[in-house]
């Protein structure tokens, strides 16, 4: 019996050398980071889509960026974090950069029921908002952000009706 568990064991060990440690599930602070990209990722999406309708929009969000600059390469630098946990760093810097991109493409393939003076309300505020973390999941949420968590958050969110 000893000697089918080391067989076993060792069959184990040899597939996990040649395999890939899988990416962790996603704290909150990584989920809350996720929000926080998506929802500069919808910002920046709709500022384009808009731009010929509202060229005042694009100063608002770059005003956006610049003031909440801190908070958003903290979010993208807490992401690739995430990404490499298993990975390494240039494979996690790959995997950030696809995820990235797929926000982008898929907010790219258009919201629908949305309109430009509405994403304007939202960029102004987000603009206004005061600099911290807090404030910008709290317009993402409002905003209806629900970003992709290719590995799972560890804890079960739950949604409050206000």
């Amino acid at each position: 019996m000893k000697g089918i568990k080391r067989v076993i064991l060792a069959a184990a060990a040899a597939t996990m050398v040649g395999a890939p440690a899988t990416a962790a599930c996603w704290s909150d602070s990584v989920v809350d980071a996720a929000y926080v990209r998506d929802f500069d990722t919808t910002l920046m999406v709709a500022t384009l889509r808009c731009r010929t309708q509202d060229a005042q929009m694009g100063a608002s969000y770059n005003r956006f960026v610049r003031e909440k600059r801190a908070i958003l390469v903290a979010a993208n630098d807490e992401l690739r974090t995430q990404f490499s946990v298993g990975r390494g760093a240039k494979a996690g810097l790959d995997a950030f950069d696809r995820y990235s991109t797929s926000l982008a493409n898929s907010h790219g393939a258009g919201e629908t029921g949305v309109s430009c003076s509405e994403y304007r309300a939202l960029v102004e505020a987000a603009a206004s908002a005061p600099i911290n973390r807090s404030a910008l999941l709290q317009l993402a949420g409002r905003a209806g952000v629900n970003p992709a968590l290719p590995q799972g958050a560890c804890t079960r969110r739950v949604a409050f009706a206000r």
